[in-house]
């Protein structure tokens, strides 16, 4: 667990964006005052998520610093070993996490009563949030679209198709992420069999491609040389490497195929059983904010499901958002023509 201890000066945000809504005189300041004294009184939060680490760290030190005297202490994983953890620790009776944040709606569909209820008097700022990227336990936010991450000094020409993974040239000298170590990959792998045939599966096994456990080793993998593209990757797993000197850049393949874009979404929830559940409302009432939504998509590659917030990345036309309804046999096709046991 990393506990961010915050030196570098955020700076001043951009102008907060008006989220326009005839209901916003619900939210009270004395309302917020009173949140934000019971979070200050508690002191400190955990924060589970499968964020960008990067993105994190900016957006909890602009949290800390507009509400100081409140610690947040944040494990990052990627969501299918996040998913795991907190399962298995409430399984157990051990209850770190004060506010959950993972790219799958597993948790959240199977096990309700794990969640309060996303009400206006939990989170005040839900009364500016789109009612579509609102369920009863749990809240949509921060779209990626998957993309291709590729080497820079090996590669001049990369591929501007899904198709064009399938070249004889990345044979043996590519990256894909492991499908089953989330349903967020099983989904995409999913997509390109519905859209292209078994057949493409079978090809792509054929590419003996490496697998990589998520996004962020697989473009730190590529940056390294040790192959000239890795995939589905998001923007911030490559701008991370990137920033830190990795020969490597993306590029979004969906926009020269036939198929939808396939990415992920975040979801959002407050554990019932939380020991600072004021701080987790608070933290992410501010996330809901427009000042907080637009620092976010000032990092890169995210996207807000709330329309009025400038500066984030367009959402395509064609988006199409990791499926978790798959079913079991389908999981065990998609991965049999990948050439791995389930």
């Amino acid at each position: 667990m990393m506990n961010f201890a915050f030196t570098r000066a955020c700076g001043v945000l951009a102008g907060a964006v008006m989220m326009a809504s005839a209901a916003s005189a619900q939210v009270s300041e004395s309302e917020m005052e009173a949140l934000a004294a019971a979070a200050r009184e508690e002191g400190t939060m955990t924060f589970y998520t499968s964020s960008s680490e990067a993105t994190v760290a900016i957006l909890v030190e602009a949290f800390q610093k507009e509400y100081p005297g409140i610690n947040v202490n944040v494990l990052r994983l990627p969501s299918g070993a996040l998913n795991t953890r907190y399962g298995n620790e409430v399984a157990s009776s051990v209850y770190e996490a004060d506010l959950f944040n993972s790219a799958t709606t597993d948790l959240f569909e199977v096990h309700e009563d794990w969640w309060q209820p996303m009400t206006e008097e939990l989170i005040p700022n839900l009364v500016h949030w789109p009612e579509s990227a609102k369920t009863k336990n749990y809240l949509h936010a921060s779209f990626s679209e998957h993309g291709l991450v590729y080497n820079t000094e090996l590669l001049q020409d990369p591929p501007t198709s899904w198709e064009d993974i399938l070249d004889e040239r990345y044979t043996g000298r590519c990256l894909m992420i492991d499908p089953r170590t989330s349903p967020t990959f099983v989904s995409f792998y999913h997509l390109l069999r519905v859209s292209y045939g078994d057949e493409f599966l079978v090809k792509l096994r054929e590419q003996n491609c490496t697998f990589a456990a998520a996004g962020l080793p697989a473009s730190q993998e590529v940056g390294a040389g040790g192959a000239l593209i890795g995939f589905p990757v998001t923007v911030s797993q490559v701008n991370e490497p990137k920033a830190m000197g990795a020969p490597i850049d993306r590029v979004r393949p969906s926009s020269g195929s036939d198929i939808p874009a396939h990415g992920i979404v975040q979801y959002y929830g407050v554990p019932v059983n939380s020991s600072h559940p004021n701080a987790a409302r608070l933290y992410l009432n501010w996330f809901l904010s427009g000042a907080a939504q637009q620092l976010e998509c000032s990092t890169g590659g995210y996207s807000s499901p709330h329309p009025e917030v400038e500066g984030c990345d367009p959402v395509s036309e064609k988006f199409h958002p990791a499926r978790f309804d798959i079913s079991a046999e389908e999981r065990a096709e998609v991965l049999s023509l990948l050439g791995v046991d389930g």
